[in-house]
């Protein structure tokens, strides 16, 4: 995916975009909400960052990119 930064992407956004897909399709929002790549920051000492609304978090693994989820759509699904 050359539209993602190559760090984060091979330290874990590869693996959290498909749980943000799975997600987002299982609750109908994969059509609503937007996923977009974003290229290399150069901080890549903290990585995998994850943007949502304009916030950037930072060592983003798997459980900390589903409670992010969670947190912002909710626990329904």
């Amino acid at each position: 995916s050359s539209d993602l930064g190559s760090s984060c992407f091979s330290r874990g956004n590869r693996d959290n975009l498909g749980l943000i897909r799975r997600f987002l399709r299982e609750r109908g929002l994969d059509g609503v909400v937007e996923v977009k790549g974003g290229l290399c920051r150069g901080t890549c000492g903290t990585g995998p960052h994850l943007d949502i609304d304009g916030t950037t978090y930072d060592g983003v693994d798997q459980q900390v990119c589903l409670d992010l989820l969670h947190r912002v759509f909710g626990r329904e699904g």
